[in-house]
This record gives C-alpha cells, structure tokens and sequence, in this order.
C-alpha cells in the first residue's frame, strides 16, 4: 500500500474503521499519514499482518484492533514530538492548550484503556492506568512529564476536539 495522507478542515471530524477493527478518530484541522496498513481479514498471514500511521497535527483518538492484539509490535504510531508503544489500548494524543500560558500549546498523551509506552528523544513513560496522561513541548528535546491523571479540563479539551 502506497502512503495515503488525511486532513481535516475547520470544524470537521473524521473517524476511519479499518479491517482488523482498529479505530482512528481525528478532530478539526488534523492530519495523518497511513504509512502501511497490510492485514488478511481471513488470519492466513498474520505474521505479516502490519500497521503504520504518522499523526502531522491536530488531535486524535486511536483503538488498537486485530494486528495489534496478534502482535503489539506490528502498531506503530508516531507523532510530532514522540513514537507511541501499542499495548492494546485506546489512547487520545495532539496538540492541547489548558494549563498552558496563551498563545502556547504542548502535546498531550492520555491513555483511556490498556497501555501505550510515550518514546521521546528526551525520554519514556508507560502509561497503563485509565485516566494517565503526559506532555512534551514542541519547542525542545524533552522527556515526558512525569505521569499523572489528567485534569477534567484536559480530558475535556481532548474530547471536545474530537466531538462529532
């Protein structure tokens, strides 16, 4: 498969269902790259089965589906500042501004169900605990912040920039 690019535009969403039952969810203005996605519906290759997308801006919803339920290491999902770690999960990620001075946003990471590693240059954390979040800057080489729950503010920015 040929690398296929998605955008969104102001105000609108996109929720794309693939084969294998893994979901992607993209708010306004966002856009990704499906690098691969290669999956035999009928389990005859599973040990080529693979998955690959690379999120450019805005902000997004992930559940992980078949490919990655046969094998975590088959996912992988990068973003502007960090490389996600699949571990059967549903997870929201993108470009957040609650808690942060005006004018200033920094990527944000939120597990909802399962586990996601957050690998950044700078450093990783697992987050594996429903409600757990982390960010990194997008100005500098930084390593996760330390884990934590979110805010209801931030779950709630997150999950209205995502709201059909």
């Amino acid at each position: 498969m040929l690398a296929t690019s998605s955008k969104t535009g102001p105000g609108a969403r996109l929720l794309i269902r693939f084969a294998d039952a893994s979901t992607l969810q993209m708010g306004a203005d966002a856009e990704l790259v499906l690098d691969d996605m290669v999956y035999n519906v009928h389990g005859l290759t599973e040990e080529t089965d693979h998955q690959a997308v690379k999120f450019v801006e805005g902000v997004f919803r992930y559940v992980s589906g078949t490919i990655a339920s046969n094998s975590y290491s088959d996912v992988t999902v990068e973003t502007p500042v960090a490389t996600i770690g699949i571990r059967g999960t549903e997870f929201v990620a993108g470009r957040l501004t609650v808690g942060m001075p005006p004018g200033t946003s920094h990527y944000g990471y939120q597990i909802r169900e399962g586990a996601i590693e957050v690998i950044a240059p700078g450093g990783s954390v697992t987050l594996d605990a429903p409600g757990e979040g982390t960010f990194l800057p997008f100005d500098r080489i930084a390593a996760p912040t330390p884990v934590r729950q979110w805010t209801d503010a931030v779950a709630q920015e997150a999950d209205d920039l995502l709201a059909f």
